[in-house]
């Protein structure tokens, strides 16, 4: 027998890293990531499913964010844009609509 599993850590969706952070048994915790369904797992060998949720554990201990200056949402673009003036420095970083970009420096909406 043998799991699907993600491959690296930006595999993993938002529903899976809520069930990896809040569920503690093995089983539920792999139902979350493959779909396979709670009554398939059980019948898999027992070692097969603590190495697939050791697996797991690993993806989230060497999980690593990519920082992204900008990214897009519903046909608007939005970028990295840090605002020291009007908000205080803590956070004056926001991430605002952008028209264009011109190597690191982007214009607003």
């Amino acid at each position: 027998m043998e799991l699907r599993l993600p491959a690296q850590f930006s595999d993993l969706k938002l529903r899976h890293l809520q069930a990896l952070e809040t569920e503690t048994d093995p089983i539920r915790r792999l139902d979350a990531v493959t779909g396979l369904g709670v009554s398939k797992l059980r019948d898999m060998p027992h070692p097969l499913i603590l190495e697939a949720d050791a697996h797991l554990d690993s993806l989230l201990r060497n999980d690593v964010a990519n920082f992204k200056r900008t990214f897009e949402l519903k046909g608007t673009r939005y970028g990295f844009i840090p605002n020291w003036r009007s908000l205080p420095q803590a956070s004056g970083l926001i991430w605002r609509s952008t028209r264009r970009t011109s190597g690191k420096r982007r214009t607003r909406l």
